[in-house]
């Protein structure tokens, strides 16, 4: 197609912008390069009502511009080559009915040349559950189950048609009234490996030095029906009998090359510093190797718990994040008691998990909170993913207040992956 240049010597701009209509009623704007892309959405009639506006300027010609890249030129016309380029349209008639006509082939090509972009949307926190924290929901089929905690004193599940409500409740375990794994029954996650359901647990006496790693194992193929008990799980690191466990909370598992890896947030020694570990598994109920160390805490000041020199590390609550040929961990870091709380990104870079060179720590957060007043939202973390949706969706917690304390809440989000499937969260 081509597009005759237009006679006049004084053609009328339209802000600099290039006004295309495609049949789905989307306008895409495109404005100059001090600015980023933006799509409105409108119906024809807005097309018309611009259109009217210049054309009561006594304009005989319609330009319309995007940042120019490159023309050719044959025979006196100007023809579409690159998305860059400045267009005249003239109208023969003057009529809205001819320059209509005229923008809808124009429309066409441009959009076979440059793409509209997708809408801008702020994201939108949706407000799922009051007074939760640390969520696990997982798909199986047309349902979701989501796995909490009952009150620090067992594991229930829910079952439901929508992530955006709890559902039925299903108490699977209950802790023993006394013993090592009676008390504080933190962050649950429910996975599915063959025809059996697991669940990872830390749990401890009541004295938070004495939280270990647990894993329930269903009996049957029925995610509420009756679990199991292992543990406590060997994070201390030699991997033999008699490792009775470290430290450890927060256990996930990562699946890579057809093998099982446990990764979690455990202590080097007795002191309350917490570091991310991964260790290989034989099964999903064994881990079978030593620990291995992930990467340092406090690479950078966002990671420690007051964002300052004299505040320790913290990592915790790491979630396996996939898509396309990329394998990412996401972690929590800072304090989950402080606005701090926030959400880094390792990436795995080589072959080999059990290999602290093969991750990539990313030096900036991928998902943090602005903590503005009246928000609502101060601090965001230990985050879970729906990946099988028309958007992909991330769960995650967040504090009430800035006070110090654990009251939180758990929302929804929607995110997406830029071109080179990198996770996008922005900022809540």
């Amino acid at each position: 197609m081509r597009v005759q240049r237009g006679m006049s010597r004084e053609p009328l701009k339209i802000n600099f912008y290039i006004l295309i209509y495609a049949e789905t009623h989307q306008i895409c704007t495109l404005r100059t390069l001090r600015n980023p892309l933006r799509t409105l959405r409108l119906n024809p009639n807005h097309v018309n009502r611009k259109v009217r506006k210049d054309r009561a300027k006594d304009a005989k010609n319609l330009f319309l511009e995007v940042p120019a890249i490159s023309v050719v030129r044959r025979n006196h016309a100007e023809t579409i080559s690159t998305p860059r380029v400045r267009l005249a349209i003239g109208t023969a008639s003057g009529t809205i009915g001819t320059m209509r006509t005229l923008l809808y082939p124009l429309a066409a090509l441009l959009l076979l040349s440059f793409p509209c972009p997708a809408e801008e949307e702020k994201p939108t926190d949706i407000l799922v559950l009051e007074n939760r924290a640390d969520p696990w929901i997982i798909k199986d089929g047309d349902r979701y189950i989501w796995c909490f905690t009952d009150r620090d004193l067992g594991i229930a599940l829910y079952e439901t048609d929508t992530p955006f409500k709890l559902g039925t409740r299903h108490l699977i375990w209950r802790a023993p009234e006394t013993g090592p794994y009676s008390r504080q029954v933190w962050a649950p996650e429910l996975h599915r490996f063959d025809d059996r359901w697991y669940v990872y647990f830390a749990a401890s006496d009541g004295d938070n030095a004495t939280h270990r790693a647990y894993v329930l194992k269903s009996k049957t193929e029925n995610p509420f029906g009756e679990y199991e008990l292992i543990g406590p799980l060997p994070t201390c690191g030699t991997g033999a009998e008699g490792d009775d466990g470290c430290w450890a909370i927060d256990m996930t598992v990562l699946e890579h090359n057809g093998k099982l890896y446990a990764v979690w947030s455990g202590w080097k020694t007795k002191e309350d510093i917490q570091y991310q570990y991964i260790a290989p598994m034989s099964d999903p109920a064994t881990i079978s190797g030593p620990r291995v160390l992930m990467c340092r805490n406090d690479d950078y000041l966002w990671e420690r718990t007051e964002e300052t020199l004299e505040s320790r590390g913290l990592h915790e609550a790491a979630q396996v994040l996939k898509r396309g040929n990329r394998t990412f961990v996401t972690y929590s870091a800072g304090a989950s008691w402080l606005p701090t709380y926030k959400i880094g990104i390792l990436e795995l870079v080589g072959d080999d998990p059990l290999n602290p060179q093969h991750w990539k720590k990313h030096p900036e957060p991928v998902f943090t909170s602005s903590n503005t007043p009246g928000s609502r939202a101060f601090g965001v973390g230990h985050a879970s993913f729906l990946l099988d949706e028309p958007e992909p969706l991330v769960i995650y917690h967040t504090k009430r207040s800035t006070r110090p304390g654990w009251e939180r809440d758990v929302y929804i989000r929607k995110f997406h992956f830029d071109e080179n499937d990198f996770p996008v969260f922005g900022v809540r």
